[in-house]
């Protein structure tokens, strides 16, 4: 079914989780962001979560 009355950008999570807690929620490998216009598909962004504050924590 075409969507096309959505435009937003949906974020989720890719590979498995480094570090989280209550307040900060969970941080996973990578975040992926779908952006969406009029119900179409325009960008997939993938980003590392190697360098997020909460392993310095950990460490």
């Amino acid at each position: 079914m075409f969507a096309d009355w959505i435009t937003a950008d949906l974020v989720t999570h890719r590979g498995k989780a480094l570090c989280g807690d209550s307040y900060i929620g969970i941080v996973w490998e990578r975040d992926v962001t779908l952006k969406i216009e009029i119900g179409v598909l325009k960008e997939v962004v993938e980003v590392s979560n190697a360098n997020h504050p909460c392993l310095a924590l950990r460490k």
